[in-house]
């Protein structure tokens, strides 16, 4: 009896020991089954700030289990600390040892879901959104070849606007956007003049002086906009998006006015009146309007991800999106045989989950 007592003891305390050297042991890692990169997360959970990239077949050493979620480890990648989760990372044989990394959090840290007491610093709480909105799409490289190379920016004759500042005296002389983009501000105008649609967008420097303005113009109007512009991209690399319904969607740098991409009309018809969503973390766009498609979900690279489709003809102009934990909700003009608005819930995949208000 005592032998078994004496065996059971030391099973436990071996298991006590393999446990111990797992969940505190620095490993080195390499990244995997990502496209180009991984999300880094400020700590470990999807509910966080990406605060940066590691490339996948990065080597990564010092990785420690988080004793706080195990699915995560904390990790240091060119000098940014944060965490990664499990399944992107598989070890590799060890290199010369490297420095303990001192996780960015402590490990008795509240997590979602914890209770908090007060004097607890805790990172705010935000909805949480499905990885997929969180999807590790890489951004673009300016170095890269454009999507489709555009010769040259359709500007637009007899422009009413010289001074983005300057109203232009036509009726409908409309601001449309009023942002920050990176480390410039975007100003852009709407204007109708006689037989045209006009926009114009200029981006100031922190001294309010004009680095660049770029214009475009219809050949007609209608009941709806078939002009737009609006800020997409990511927080570290954003994008300044200019829209033309004749024509199609451009990316533009917001410091330089360098074209980055466009996608043409020919390519994929948006629509008019467009409604979109930006998840700036993964830097996806997702885009329809009306006379258009049901929602498209576009990288940061300018690449059609999907084309999402209600599958019913009696569901038409799409007027709103919002990227939510539930999905991605769209909001229609007509829904249904009686023509009353309604609602169509689509998955990060494109595909109907639910639809409502019938």
């Amino acid at each position: 009896m005592m032998k078994r007592i004496l065996a059971c003891a030391l099973i436990v305390a071996c298991l006590l020991t393999a446990f111990a050297m797992a969940e505190g042991e620095a490993l080195t890692m390499k990244v995997i089954k990502c496209k180009q990169h991984v999300n880094i997360r400020q700590y470990p959970s999807t509910d966080y700030a990406i605060v940066g990239q590691a490339p996948l077949g990065a080597v990564i050493e010092g990785c420690e289990k988080s004793p706080k979620n195990p699915d995560w480890y904390a990790v240091q990648y060119n000098g940014v600390a944060g965490y990664i989760r499990g399944d992107f990372l598989e070890p590799v044989e060890a290199a010369p040892a490297a420095e303990p990394v001192e996780a960015p959090v402590p490990a008795d840290a509240p997590m979602p879901g914890d209770q908090v007491v007060p004097g607890d610093q805790v990172v705010p709480e935000e909805t949480p959104l499905p990885d997929a909105l969180s999807a590790d799409v890489p951004e673009y490289n300016p170095a890269e070849e454009y999507v489709e190379a555009p010769d040259a920016f359709p500007t637009a004759e007899n422009a009413p606007i010289a001074n983005i500042f300057e109203a232009s005296g036509y009726d409908n002389d409309t601001v449309i956007l009023d942002a920050d983009a990176g480390n410039v501000h975007v100003v852009a105008r709407r204007i109708y003049q006689e037989n045209s649609e006009y926009l114009a967008v200029a981006a100031l420097d922190a001294a309010g002086a004009q680095l660049w303005m770029l214009n475009t113009a219809t050949s007609g109007i209608t009941e709806l906009s078939l002009t737009d512009a609006f800020i997409a991209g990511t927080d570290s690399r954003p994008l300044v998006m200019l829209y033309n319904a004749e024509v199609g969607l451009w990316a533009v740098d917001p410091e330089t006015g360098v074209i980055r991409w466009l996608l043409s009309k020919e390519s994929i018809n948006l629509g008019a009146s467009i409604s979109h969503a930006v998840v700036s973390g993964s830097g996806i766009l997702y885009i329809g309007g009306y006379y258009g498609p049901d929602p498209v979900a576009i990288d940061a690279n300018g690449i059609v991800l999907w084309q999402a489709n209600s599958g019913r003809d009696d569901i038409y102009w799409l007027c709103k999106i919002e990227a939510t934990s539930d999905g991605l909700v769209c909001a229609y003009g007509t829904l249904g045989e009686q023509g009353n608005p309604g609602t169509v819930i689509y998955d990060y995949n494109g595909a109907v989950k639910e639809i409502v208000n019938e």
